[in-house]
């Protein structure tokens, strides 16, 4: 795998997983997304795992193309 492709899935968890990002979402979203100091709770790992995948996937087709997106193990999928 080419080192630079690693580089997609950690900034994109950089921003997700990062605590300001569970505060914006507790804005938009309300409480059940995480505490008021931007803890997450179980929902909002949820949606942010849900968010990560997705928009994983969609950065790495963006860059990429749609054959390295859905299969990277050279498997013909």
């Amino acid at each position: 795998m080419d080192p630079v492709k690693k580089l997609i899935p950690f900034a994109t968890f950089v921003a997700i997983a990062s605590p300001q990002a569970f505060d914006l979402t507790r804005k938009l979203a309300g409480g059940w997304i995480a505490t008021s100091e931007g803890v997450p709770k179980l929902g909002g790992l949820l949606l942010h795992a849900l968010v990560f995948i997705i928009l994983t996937h969609l950065l790495w087709r963006f860059f990429y193309g749609p054959k390295t997106a859905r299969s990277s193990c050279g498997c013909g999928m």
